[in-house]
């Protein structure tokens, strides 16, 4: 009969690191070796054994599951075998507490019936193996900075200082707060600026945060350097050099914005080239600006109409999308329409200097404001006085002529000149007979005919109203 007889460990747990710390997980296999003999003689072959793990000498609970290895080659009685190459007992199963290996004896292929050996074999630690879960600080080299004293500082804060330390919870690491909701969260801070911001991140100068890449393998980072804070986008993933920063927006020194600008000269400055800078927009109406060689653009980027207002008033102005301009309608129905109420002038058009000309459209009507006795304006009143008219002919005095003297009219033979008698008639009422240009004197004459029983100085202080139009 076969009867084995099992000897201690020669090397018990190499443990894997399954955290951060490790650069390759060790195998967290161990090897066992035993002595198998047949009654009092060693036994040659090979044979079938089930191992498993259990927290107790007897009884107690099985940690993990079962294994059971085929084809053990035993040589004078000695077997070695590797348990738990696969974690098959848990990679909590070694954790400091007490283990016993317990061993059984396969009865047939598929191990469904066994002979178990007793005692369990309890698992113990190699000498340096214990050592290493026991030795100082002292004798441990690369220890971390503040554990060099060799007290190994317990609590929740691994920092010193006024504020707390890093509290881990959840796999959550709150730096003042014992709370974190996200991976990292910083509360409080010293006291910064004179405006009481709480100081919680501080960064070197030409330092950025950075994002891995995006699906379109852009990485977006926020830095700080000379001349500003810069928001940018790079193909260089974070930690490599390979491509170069696209600044998308940079705040300057002096506060001013630049978007696609480096250097902004005014509060704030949009370089595109694509001509499109601002746009606001409701979802369906769009406003913006636009640059290109021609000039700059303002207008609607959809099909809408743009309209002009002041005071948060109503539209006082609109272009519409066939091209009409409206004053004080939204609805032109002319490339100039303006409309006003009552007495107020829908259009008025002045001139510059002294003596401008200004032309006003009030309820339909044309009107000059200002015109009078010879007023440089193409309307304008003209008096006749003895100077400038001519005395009865030889034929009697029925008909007699005036002379206008007026800039807008001097040496201008192709002017269209509108005449008409003003209401405040001198002597009489003269009838115009036409109106002609006097080729020698480079002037127009107005030509009147009279009755026979009115004065020969009837038209002295006689006014004419005038509308020249120069083409």
């Amino acid at each position: 009969m076969k009867k084995p007889f099992l000897i201690q460990l020669l090397t018990l747990v190499l443990f894997s690191f399954h955290g951060s710390f490790a650069a390759e997980a060790i195998n967290p296999g161990f090897t066992f070796q035993g002595l198998y003999e047949e009654g009092d003689t060693p036994f040659n072959g090979t044979i079938r054994l089930k191992f498993s793990l259990w927290d107790a000498e007897e009884d107690g609970n099985q940690i993990g599951s079962s294994q059971t290895l085929d084809d053990i080659g035993v040589v004078d009685g000695v077997f070695t075998v590797v348990l738990n190459a696969s974690d098959e007992y848990g990679e909590n199963a070694f954790n400091g507490e007490d283990r016993w290996l317990q061993v059984e004896e396969c009865l047939d292929v598929e191990c469904t019936s066994s002979e178990i050996y007793s005692p369990r074999q309890g698992l113990r630690a190699i000498p340096y193996a214990y050592y290493a879960a026991t030795s100082p600080w002292m004798g441990l080299t690369g220890v971390p900075e503040g554990f060099a004293d060799g007290v190994d500082d317990t609590g929740d804060s691994l920092w010193e200082g006024e504020e707390a330390g890093p509290i881990h919870s959840a796999n959550k690491v709150g730096i003042g707060s014992a709370t974190p909701h996200h991976q990292l969260r910083i509360a409080g801070g010293p006291t910064w600026t004179t405006n009481g911001w709480a100081g919680a991140l501080e960064m070197e100068n030409a330092a950025a945060l950075g994002w891995r890449p995006n699906a379109g393998s852009r990485s977006f980072g926020i830095g700080q350097s000379g001349g500003g804070l810069y928001f940018f986008h790079t193909f260089s993933e974070p930690g490599t050099a390979s491509g170069e920063a696209i600044y998308d927006m940079v705040i300057g020194d002096s506060g001013h914005v630049g978007i696609g600008s480096t250097n902004a000269s005014y509060p704030l400055t949009i370089n595109t080239p694509i001509g499109y800078g601002w746009v606001q927009t409701d979802g369906i109406h769009e406003v913006g600006s636009y640059v290109n060689s021609q000039g700059g653009w303002l207008g609607t980027h959809s099909n809408h109409s743009l309209h002009f207002f002041t005071n948060d008033s109503l539209p006082l102005a609109t272009l519409d999308t066939t091209g009409n301009f409206g004053v004080g309608t939204q609805t032109p129905s002319a490339k100039v329409h303006a409309k006003s109420s009552g007495q107020t002038a829908a259009i008025r058009a002045e001139g510059g200097g002294t003596n401008g000309t200004a032309i006003e459209i009030v309820s339909g009507a044309i009107r000059v404001p200002g015109a009078g006795a010879n007023t440089p304006t193409p309307v304008f009143v003209h008096v006749a006085t003895q100077a400038n008219s001519s005395l009865c002919d030889n034929t009697g005095c029925y008909c007699q002529e005036t002379t206008i003297d007026h800039p807008l009219t001097n040496g201008h033979p192709n002017a269209i000149l509108l005449v008409t008698v003003n209401g405040n008639a001198g002597s009489g009422q003269p009838i115009i007979d036409h109106i002609r240009y006097d080729d020698t004197a480079s002037k127009w004459v107005i030509r009147v005919h009279v009755s026979a029983y009115l004065s020969r100085w009837f038209c002295v202080g006689q006014k004419f109203n005038v509308l020249v139009v120069n083409p």
